[in-house]
């Protein structure tokens, strides 16, 4: 198992902090635990430090697979958050439910892959406390967040997890117990991918697509995949986190529709998909998010397509 700094795109906005190559279905996670000098070198030029209650770094940590499985393996996004590093997040965003939404949705996606607590439950939570009315506040918020922990602890007698590194470590181990899980193992052989040796781990510094109405998430091709004309195709939604728009939660828009609604970071990301096929040497299938309408489209992940 390797881990090293990756400038994997070179000249493009890919905030990574390193990756861990696993060899031969490696799944070793208590050499995992050896990550923690690698990536506080990385917070001391990012400016943030994971578990910082006054300026918290968060994380995501994705699957690094050489070949594309949807609905395989699980992806973790704001890493990092707890009941302390949230309320460094509300002063950093002045937006106090940005940071307690932000918080909510950690628990669920987290716990539900993690700590394998049935994800209906937070629903059922949710809809009482959250969804179901028609004005939400802060304080309804905050009060679905307590009643989720207490469901935690109730479902697998444990807190949640408030320690940040044991968070990240936890879900690198849930990727590679995936990865040799029966599901993962099923696929890879009725998908003709048994030759891949093994799942990478990508992790990689939090952009919020969700921040505001001017930020958002989306995945497109660098050409289009039908008829191979030499333009950008695919969705995109505002608003919205990766894996809400991944998981179909909302309508997206068409790319296309990026160009006349944000024509400066369409221009980028067609920059950057002709970056990446002279680099890579073939259509690129591209996963990116945009915060706040800032000048930088941030790329998470690139795969060949066919």
């Amino acid at each position: 198992m390797r881990c090293t700094r990756q400038d994997t795109v070179k000249r493009n906005p890919v905030i990574v902090i390193f990756f861990f190559q696993a060899e031969d279905g490696i799944r070793d996670v208590e050499r995992s635990r050896g990550l923690g000098d690698v990536y506080k070198r990385q917070e001391e030029g990012l400016g943030q430090k994971l578990g910082n209650p006054d300026n918290p770094l968060l994380l995501s940590v994705r699957p690094g697979v050489a070949a594309q499985m949807p609905g395989i393996l699980d992806c973790f996004c704001n890493i990092g958050l707890n009941d302390k590093t949230v309320l460094g997040l509300v002063k950093k965003s002045k937006n106090e439910r940005f940071a307690y939404e932000l918080y909510m949705k950690f628990i669920e996606e987290f716990a539900s892959a993690a700590m394998n607590v049935n994800r209906q439950k937070f629903d059922i939570i949710k809809k009482k406390l959250v969804t179901g009315k028609s004005d939400v506040s802060v304080y309804d918020i905050k009060k679905a967040i307590d009643s989720y922990l207490k469901l935690v602890f109730v479902e697998t007698k444990k807190d949640f997890p408030q320690n940040a590194d044991d968070q990240l470590c936890t879900a690198i181990s849930t990727l590679y117990n995936e990865w040799g899980g029966k599901q993962a193992t099923l696929y890879r052989r009725l998908h003709d991918l048994t030759h891949l040796r093994g799942c990478g781990i990508i992790i990689q510094k939090m952009v919020f697509g969700n921040f505001n109405s001017k930020s958002g998430t989306g995945r497109i091709f660098s050409r289009n995949p039908l008829t191979g004309d030499k333009q950008i195709y695919g969705e995109y939604m505002m608003n919205t986190q990766g894996e809400d728009f991944i998981r179909g939660k909302g309508t997206p828009n068409l790319i296309d529709n990026l160009k006349m609604e944000m024509p400066n970071i369409y221009g980028q990301l067609s920059k950057i998909c002709k970056q990446l096929e002279v680099q890579f040497q073939g259509v690129q299938d591209i996963q990116f998010t945009i915060e706040d309408s800032k000048h930088v489209s941030y790329t998470h992940l690139t795969l060949p397509t066919k």
